[in-house]
């Protein structure tokens, strides 16, 4: 992704997806309750990060560009 990082929620059951760097630091959370969100992350600098959706503890890899 580059500004903006869409998820697709399979179910409308509220899900909250928290994103972290590689030491660990929690720099976004949001909550999302529609089957298709866009979260924006252009205040955040390229790189590697960690997208966690709290309710299923699932973490995925994610790679912002320039």
């Amino acid at each position: 992704f580059s500004e903006e990082l869409i998820l697709y929620n399979k179910n409308t059951n509220r899900l909250t997806v928290d994103i972290f760097n590689t030491i660990g630091e929690k720099i976004h959370s949001e909550k999302i309750n529609t089957l298709n969100s866009i979260i924006n992350l252009s205040d955040i600098s390229p790189g590697f990060y960690f997208l966690r959706i709290k309710e299923t503890n699932e973490v995925i890899r994610v790679v912002k560009r320039e």
